[in-house]
C-alpha cells in the first residue's frame, strides 16, 4: 500500500543537505520530495517497502534531527 509521510527535519539548511537526504531515501522511496524553506520532506513508500520509523532513522543517521512527523 502507497503511504506518504511528512518530516520537518533540523539541521537542513543547504542544498548539500537536501541532496544528503535525497540520496538517503532514494534506497526506500523513489518520491522523495524537500522543501529547504519549510526544512520540509515528504515521502511516498510502499508499505511492504519501508516504515516511518526506518524512513526516519535514515535521515538521523546521517546527522538530521526530526521534529515532527505527519502521516
Amino acid at each position: 500500500m502507497n503511504k506518504t509521510i511528512s518530516f520537518q527535519v533540523e539541521g537542513m539548511n543547504c542544498n548539500s543537505c537536501v541532496s544528503k537526504i535525497e540520496n538517503v531515501l532514494s534506497n526506500l522511496s523513489k518520491d522523495v520530495s524537500v522543501n529547504l524553506e519549510e526544512k520540509k520532506v515528504t515521502v511516498s513508500f510502499l508499505s511492504e517497502e519501508a516504515t516511518p520509523m526506518q524512513l526516519k532513522k535514515q535521515i538521523e543517521q546521517i546527522g538530521f534531527k526530526i521534529s515532527k512527523m505527519t502521516l
